[in-house]
């Protein structure tokens, strides 16, 4: 009876953390994160704010972007014309 009722509280104890941490991960994602970009023709930058999630997104698409851009060009440095 004992040992089961120790088993139970450390599987307990052992499971709060994990609870806590994933709710801090999710937290992480919500936050909000402002950053200023150049704008082409302007001396003034532009502010931008978007979740720490939505700025991973836009990495991984400006990624994607440079990636195809650079896996379509042609191979002989023709261009076709």
């Amino acid at each position: 009876m004992l040992i089961s009722m120790l088993a139970a509280v450390v599987m307990l104890a052992d499971g709060t953390p994990a609870a806590a941490e994933g709710a801090k991960k999710a937290d992480d994602a919500n936050k909000m994160i402002c950053k200023s970009e150049a704008v082409a023709g302007s001396r003034m930058p532009k502010r931008i704010c978007a979740t720490k999630a939505e700025w991973e997104q836009r990495r991984l698409d400006a990624k994607d972007a440079l990636d195809k851009s650079q896996t379509n060009r042609p191979l002989n440095g023709t261009t076709g014309d």
